[in-house]
């Protein structure tokens, strides 16, 4: 069998100094071939930073995204590639639940840590209280809805391309006015893009919470400002924004909390990556009959409806 060769298009910021390091270590044990160049590789690692137009795929055969969002892939480019595309949502999945979870844990149910009681505290209102929006239901929408089902009053799920009876098509077939927390666990793409704006803001409860650790486009940022200042009583926690990179201290506003792409990062998240490249490799090396239809959910071209990359 020819030896495979494969090569790696960027790293990220948040990657640490020696990750690149480890990677050729750990993905030449599979007797693979690193490159320093994407001349005559088989196999591609793209990542957000890669300028997908731009890549020369002719000789490739595999190409692997262990991002979970794909937004640099245009539609043409997926329809037109005769390879895999790998995406790696399941990667930061945990990750970023784990973030969204801590927001509103935050938000409601915060607790006293002290010695003694006092009768005069107040400030811990209860999840059971609250209906919730959930907008996207993939493969974090599903972990945040398995996990709030048992604490909250309701789950309103907002997801067009999932035909099931308690799935809406979009946001305002809820009771916007009932749902105090909204979560966004979706894509983005031509039905999402701006899809909480003036409008739906002004349909929310005055107290309303909204966390978005998915897409920074799917808020139109400035309606979402007015909003907060108009509302005080409101609260949003943003990790992501609709220009970036974006100046946090141009948004600065005493309910709002923002932090800068690190809801999907952890300790182990280099090893994490490189543990799924592996793996897909390895598959495709060995199970090439089966390697689509074990990847189904995972591969690019899949995520394809009505022309839509979703």
């Amino acid at each position: 069998m020819q030896i495979m060769k494969i090569f790696r298009c960027n790293t990220s910021p948040y990657q640490s100094p020696d990750f690149s390091y480890k990677e050729k270590k750990e993905l030449e044990s599979l007797g693979i071939n690193y490159l320093d160049t994407n001349q005559d590789a088989s196999i591609l690692i793209t990542n957000t930073l890669t300028k997908i137009p731009d890549l020369d795929i002719k000789g490739v055969e595999l190409i692997i995204h262990p991002n979970s969002g794909y937004d640099n892939f245009p539609l043409s480019f997926v329809e037109k590639a005769n390879v895999p595309i790998i995406i790696g949502s399941e990667i930061r999945a945990s990750a970023v639940s784990e973030y969204i979870l801590y927001c509103l844990f935050k938000r409601f149910s915060k607790v006293p840590f002290q010695k003694s009681w006092n009768r005069s505290w107040k400030g811990r209102s209860l999840l059971r209280d609250q209906q919730v929006l959930l907008i996207g239901r993939g493969k974090i929408g599903t972990i945040i809805k398995d996990s709030l089902l048992p604490l909250v009053e309701k789950i309103w799920t907002v997801d067009p391309f999932i035909n099931e009876d308690d799935i809406l098509n979009t946001p305002f077939e809820a009771p916007l006015h009932q749902c105090g927390v909204v979560i966004l666990c979706s894509g983005l793409n031509e039905t999402s893009r701006n899809i909480i704006d003036a409008k739906f803001l002004k349909s929310l409860p005055k107290d309303a919470t909204i966390i978005n650790a998915a897409r920074g486009k799917l808020i139109n940022q400035e309606d979402l400002l007015s909003f907060l200042k108009e509302r005080p009583e409101a609260y949003a926690y943003l990790d992501v924004f609709e220009k970036e990179p974006a100046v946090l201290e141009e948004l600065n506003l005493p309910n709002l909390s923002l932090t800068s792409h690190i809801a999907g990062v952890f300790d182990a998240l280099d090893d994490t990556i490189i543990a799924f490249e592996k793996r897909v490799i390895t598959d495709f090396k060995h199970e090439r009959e089966n390697f689509e239809k074990k990847y189904h959910d995972s591969i690019l071209k899949n995520r394809i409806h009505d022309n839509i990359l979703i």
